[in-house]
């Protein structure tokens, strides 16, 4: 999941672009659709999910997870993607010390492709992953760490992405898929 919603503006001045929060998350969303809709897994179905509201307090998540159809006890694992082009020093996994053993899944995988280093966090309700957690989904909130891209900023725009740190999220998460 990602969410396509951003900082949007203050007054009529003062406009925020969000070319890392969010749309690069949203690119990543359909990345990776692209790429399972041409090499299905057997056996799993994929949901692949834009909230809006996360700026606004995660409305959109916690709306899809009170009033879903999907049963969310078979959901495998969710993976959010927030802010992944822009990340010199790596890629967090939001509640990576809350799954240790799906981290030590992504560490490893990581590790393979070398592309830097990957830290965990705990929970924390900063984004799209958490009403899921809270409801007993496992999951990753995955993104880039310490880039010059500028956070909530009116520079937010597409010239200052990273795109070799998005091809890394991209490629963690694809393989991440795989072997789960």
């Amino acid at each position: 999941c990602a969410h396509y919603d951003h900082l949007g503006a203050i007054g009529d001045s003062v406009y925020f672009p969000g070319a890392n929060d969010n749309a690069s998350g949203v690119a990543m969303l359909l990345a990776l659709a692209e790429y399972f809709q041409n090499h299905p897994i057997p056996n799993y179905n994929l949901v692949f999910a834009a909230f809006s509201g996360e700026e606004e307090g995660l409305a959109g998540s916690t709306y899809f997870v009170k009033k879903t159809r999907i049963d969310l006890s078979q959901v495998r694992f969710l993976i959010n993607f927030d802010m992944v082009a822009s990340g010199e020093n790596g890629v967090i996994a939001v509640c990576g010390k809350n799954f240790p053993e799906e981290y030590r899944i992504l560490k490893r995988i990581n590790r393979k492709l070398g592309m830097g280093p990957l830290g965990a966090r705990k929970n924390k309700a900063i984004s799209d992953h958490f009403p899921f957690i809270e409801k007993g989904v496992k999951g990753f909130y995955l993104y880039t760490k310490d880039g010059k891209q500028p956070y909530h900023s009116t520079r937010d725009v597409p010239a200052t992405l990273e795109w070799e740190d998005f091809q890394h999220v991209f490629e963690l998460s694809k393989q991440f898929v795989l072997q789960l």
